[in-house]
This record gives C-alpha cells, sequence and structure tokens, in this order.
C-alpha cells in the first residue's frame, strides 16, 4: 500500500506537462507538493517549497485571515473554478506581488484530506484589460472632444458670417470692387473653414465608430439618393453600367460613400463633358465596386499616400469641399478587415477608385 508521500508524489507527478503550476496542500496549510510549473509562476524550486507554510506564496497583508480560509474551505469540501471573477494576489519569490486565479478541489486519501490547488499568472492577461479599457476611454474621449471642439471653432465662424453679411448690406450701395472682392474673400474662407470642421468631424466619427448597426442595404436606393443629394453640374454625367448589388452595411455610411466618391470625381473633373461611371464585379466572394472617371490621373507616387489625412488636407481645390472625402471613405470601407480601397488609372483616361466588400451569403 502506497504512503502518503507516495500518494502526493503520483498525484502530482502527472501534472507535470500542465502549463499551471499545482501544489498539494494538508489541512494545516502546509506545503506537501508540487509541480515543476511552480518556479515558473511562483520562482521557487519543487524542494524550496516542499514543506513550507502556504503563506510563503501570499503578500503579507492577507496572511493573517489565510488561516481560517483554508480551515473553512476543507471543513466545506468545496471547489473553486478559474475564472469566478474575484481579485487574486501571490507573492513571487523575487517580492514582486502577481495577479493570480486558482482552481481548487479536495483529495480525499480516506485518512486525511488535502487542496490541490492549480495557479495561473494571469498578470499579463490583466494588464492586457486594464490597457484595453484605457484604449476604450481615450477613444470615448476623443469622441467627445471631437463634438466639443467642432462646436466651439464653429460657433465664432457663424458670427463672422453674420457680421460679414451685415457689412454687405451696410455697404452694398457704396462697395468698390475691392470691398467686393475682399467681403468674397471673407465669406469663402468662412465657409471652407466650417467644411474643414465638418470633415474632420465626420473623418473622426468614421475612425471611432466601429459598432454601427448593419442592415441590407440597396445600393441603387443609395445611388439615387446621392443624386438628388449632389448638384451635378450639366457638363458632367454620372451614371451606372449595370444595376448595383444588395450588400449588408450601414445605409448612411454607403450614402456618405457614395456622395464623397462623386463629389470627388466632379470636384477634380477638367473635361468640357466631365463623366464618371460606376461599376461592380464579383471575384473571391467579394464585390469589387469601380468609380472611374475621366478627370485628373492621379501620379503614381501619390496614389498609396492619397488616403491619408495629411494628404487629403491639402488635395481639394474646390472651396465647398474639406478636402477629407476620401480619407473618410477609407475608414467607413476598411472598417471590415475584409475590405480595401485603393486608386488606379481609369479606363477612361482619368482616375478609378476601387474598394471590395462581402458578397452576401445565404
Amino acid at each position: 500500500m502506497l504512503n502518503i508521500n507516495e500518494s502526493l508524489y503520483l498525484i502530482t507527478g502527472a501534472f507535470d506537462l500542465f502549463p499551471d503550476a499545482i501544489i498539494v496542500v494538508d489541512a494545516e496549510g502546509i506545503i506537501r507538493n508540487s509541480n515543476k510549473q511552480i518556479e515558473a509562476v511562483m520562482g521557487y524550486t519543487e524542494d524550496e517549497i516542499k514543506n513550507q507554510p502556504l503563506n510563503i506564496l501570499l503578500p503579507e497583508r492577507f496572511r493573517h485571515n489565510h488561516y481560517n480560509f483554508v480551515a473553512s474551505f476543507f471543513n466545506t469540501t468545496g471547489i473553486r473554478k478559474m475564472g469566478e471573477g474575484i481579485s487574486l494576489y501571490g507573492k513571487h519569490k523575487s517580492g514582486k506581488e502577481i495577479n493570480i486565479d486558482i482552481a481548487l478541489s479536495i483529495i480525499d486519501t480516506g485518512k486525511s484530506k488535502y487542496a490541490l490547488a492549480v495557479i495561473r499568472d494571469i498578470s499579463d492577461k490583466i494588464k492586457l484589460a486594464h490597457q484595453v479599457n484605457q484604449i476604450e476611454n481615450i477613444k470615448n474621449e476623443l469622441e467627445r472632444f471631437a463634438y466639443v471642439l467642432t462646436h466651439d471653432l464653429k460657433a465664432p465662424l457663424h458670427k463672422v458670417r453674420a457680421l460679414t453679411q451685415l457689412i454687405h448690406l451696410e455697404l452694398s450701395e457704396k462697395e468698390s470692387e475691392d470691398i467686393k472682392t475682399t467681403v468674397n474673400y471673407l465669406n469663402e474662407s468662412v465657409l471652407g473653414m466650417e467644411n474643414l470642421i465638418q470633415g474632420v468631424l465626420d473623418y473622426y466619427k468614421a475612425k471611432l465608430n466601429k459598432n454601427v448597426v448593419e442592415e441590407m442595404v440597396d445600393l441603387n436606393l443609395i445611388f439615387d439618393q446621392t443624386m438628388n443629394m449632389i448638384e451635378v453640374p450639366n457638363t458632367f454625367t454620372v451614371k451606372k453600367i449595370q444595376s448595383l448589388p444588395v450588400i449588408k452595411g450601414n445605409p448612411t455610411m454607403m450614402l456618405q460613400v457614395f456622395m464623397n466618391l462623386i463629389y470627388n470625381a466632379i470636384s477634380h473633373s477638367t473635361k468640357e463633358n466631365g463623366l464618371l461611371e460606376i461599376d461592380y464585379s464579383v471575384e473571391n466572394n467579394l464585390f469589387e465596386f469601380s468609380f472611374s472617371d475621366n478627370g485628373t490621373p492621379i501620379p503614381n507616387e501619390k496614389k498609396s499616400s492619397i488616403f491619408e489625412i495629411t494628404t487629403q488636407l491639402g488635395f481639394s481645390q474646390n472651396k465647398n469641399s474639406h478636402g477629407l472625402g476620401l480619407s473618410i471613405v477609407k475608414q467607413i470601407v476598411e472598417n471590415n478587415s475584409k475590405n480595401k480601397i485603393w486608386c488606379e488609372d481609369s479606363p477612361l483616361a482619368g482616375c478609378c477608385f476601387k474598394f471590395t466588400w462581402p458578397v452576401l451569403t445565404p
């Protein structure tokens, strides 16, 4: 018949392949055996920790009441599972305090009872959770900051515009050409600043909003809505090559994608008769949408950076555009990691923006 030490050796020896530290503790709170992983988790070798009081693994502030906890556990013969949500701390041999999780169960040999404890170092997990929480808080703060900032910046601009209009009314009969030019320039500058502020807000809304509600979106309706909202010059034509598909997405976000891409083509049209053709194809269970125009080609060296916010701020020459349209489109499209957007030469001798989107699956 095996003695107690032999029984404990067999019990713990079977756990040497486990990634967690395992110790066997008697009813007096003395560590009787352990597996090899105890050194990796708590810093002690098997020989160093054997026959030591369990308190050696606890921070000093928890030691005074721990004996009562051990006695209570043995009396209830309970089981504690990993991940029960209670913050637990251990003391490493180095003196460093670490976050741990513990699973407990009772071993009854018939003559004696022992507690089998599985110890896991979760310090990295706690640290990561804390970092994620900090990032979420920063995100929320940035979002609030963006709204407050845009509101505070718009307020004085509204006053400047109102004062400019008042000056124009007061001096309308006496205005010289120089005054008219100055007033018009001031109005255009205010309008440009208002659009830029709104563009920054739209950009960060698209960047930060990762949990938008998705639904079935008919892109033909999105196209029609866009055409009703955008002022298309008589010298410019926007047309679909074929009926567009239904996708799963957010209708407001898709409307913004279509508006920005169509408006981008109109803004940079250099031909007497501008043209934008919208089409799509299907490959590898992805829609590939294309917006091809006959306007200004983008140089090869700028195609990879055209969607960056720093590039976009200086890209638009239209006073009614905030210049962030392509950056916003990129944030919306690539919110889904499967999607990509890029720029290439257009078959119409202008620029072609393409992006992918998942095909609906049954």
